[in-house]
C-alpha cells in the first residue's frame, strides 16, 4: 500500500525518494575518494552512514528507483524493494544525516544534488507520516508473540492516519489520499484478526471489535463459535 498505492502515485514524494536515491548513488561512488580526502567531520557522517548500509541488500525490481548500478559499495541505506520498510529506514537515514551529507556533495561539487529546504521539509514530513507503518510492520512480523490479535488495533491506527490534517502539506494530502483509496482492498477486516482479538481481555471490548460483531448480528460466542466451525475445529474436536 505504501509504495504501490502511495509513493508511486504522489509525483511530488516519488521524486524525493528517486532522489534519496541518487544522493545515495553519487555517494556510493565516489565514497574512496571521499575517504582519501579526509576531512574528519565528514568522515564521521560517511562511516555513519557506511554502517547503516552493511544491513541492505540492492534489489532492481521496483519501479520508484532506478536499476541497480553493477558496483556494490558500501553507503547509505539503499532499497531492497520487496519490503518496503527498507524504503523508509533509507530516506530517514538520508535526513538524519542531511547536515553531513550536505557538506559531502559540496566536496564532491555535486550541488545540482543537495536537496533545497522545501525537499529536506518534506522527507521529514514523510518519514514521520510513515513512521507507524514501519512499528506495524516490525511489530506484525514478530515470531515470539502472538500478533493476530493485534491487527485489528494497527488497521485503526493506520486509518486514522490516512486522514488529512489542517497542517498537513499538499503533498502529503496527496499521498494520504492515494494510500486511502486502496485502504479497504488492502486491509480489510478480517474474521479471524476479531476471533484473536475476542480472546485477548485486553482488545475483546475496543469500539472496532464492538461494531464488528454489531453491524453482523453476532454475539461475541455466537461469531467465536462460527469461526470454529470455519476453521473445522469443531471436527478435530469430535476425532
Amino acid at each position: 500500500m505504501v509504495m504501490t498505492d502511495g509513493i508511486n502515485k504522489s509525483e511530488q514524494t516519488r521524486n524525493v525518494v528517486i532522489k534519496c536515491k541518487q544522493i545515495v548513488r553519487a555517494l556510493v561512488y565516489q565514497s574512496e575518494n571521499l575517504q582519501r580526502l579526509g576531512r574528519t567531520g565528514k568522515l564521521e557522517t560517511l562511516e555513519t552512514i557506511n554502517q547503516i548500509d552493511q544491513e541492505m541488500d540492492l534489489d532492481s525490481e521496483n519501479p520508484v528507483i532506478e536499476e541497480r548500478p553493477a558496483v556494490k559499495r558500501s553507503s547509505l541505506k539503499q532499497e531492497v524493494p520487496p519490503r518496503w520498510n527498507s524504503m523508509f529506514s533509507m530516506i530517514d537515514s538520508v535526513f538524519k544525516n542531511r547536515e553531513g551529507i550536505t557538506r559531502l556533495l559540496e566536496l564532491l561539487k555535486k550541488y545540482d544534488m543537495i536537496s533545497t529546504d522545501i525537499e529536506w521539509s518534506h522527507l521529514e514530513a514523510l518519514t514521520d507520516f510513515l513512521k507507524l507503518f514501519k512499528s506495524a510492520t516490525e511489530i506484525l512480523s514478530g515470531s515470539c508473540y502472538p500478533t493476530l490479535n493485534l491487527a485489528v488495533l494497527f488497521r485503526e491506527e493506520i486509518c486514522a492516519s490516512l486522514e488529512t490534517l489542517t497542517t498537513d502539506s499538499p503533498s502529503i494530502i496527496e499521498l494520504k489520499r492515494a494510500m486511502k483509496s486502496k485502504f479497504e482492498e488492502r486491509l480489510p477486516t478480517v474474521g479471524l484478526h476479531i476471533a484473536a482479538s475476542l480472546l485477548d481481555s485486553s482488545m475483546k471490548n475496543t469500539n472496532v471489535v464492538t461494531k464488528y460483531l454489531s453491524e453482523g448480528g453476532h454475539t461475541s460466542s455466537s461469531f467465536l463459535h462460527g469461526i470454529i466451525i470455519e476453521l473445522g475445529l469443531d471436527r478435530q474436536y469430535e476425532r
